[in-house]
């Protein structure tokens, strides 16, 4: 009986790590090798995800290295540089050359990947505590 939270608990963290893990190797492969242009922002909203969390969503525009026009919205953690651009502002961003639907913006990238970093290591660290607890 004992099994049945221990599954439950590892279904979530596996979810949750899926998700910021997957997002903290995107963010240091940007970090490690992305090409900086500038991009334009085209749209913003922010939505609200439930009692606590609000998508700051942030789409721009940006050319890649062979000069095509890329369309890229980001959901950013944090409402500071969110508040603090309009549409038709102009921001750095960091994108990969070869997959240049993964971009971010750079003012904000070292932050987030912080974040996700934090989220990554304390869901890990949850689940083995929580692990040992139970068994």
């Amino acid at each position: 009986m004992a099994y049945i939270p221990l599954i439950m608990l590892s279904v979530f963290c596996a979810g949750v790590l899926a998700f910021y893990g997957r997002q903290t190797l995107r963010l240091q492969r940007l970090l490690n090798s992305g090409t900086t242009t500038q991009a334009t922002v085209v749209g913003k909203e922010r939505l609200k995800g439930g009692e606590s969390v609000v998508h700051y969503l942030v789409t721009y525009e940006f050319p890649n290295f062979r000069g095509e026009t890329v369309t890229h919205q980001e959901d950013l953690n944090r409402a500071e540089f969110f508040d603090s651009i309009e549409v038709g502002d102009t921001i750095d961003i960091l994108y990969e050359r070869q997959h240049p639907d993964n971009s971010y913006p750079l003012s904000q990238i070292r932050a987030d990947h912080q974040i996700a970093r934090a989220v990554t290591v304390g869901i890990i660290v949850l689940w083995v505590v929580m692990v040992l607890m139970i068994t």
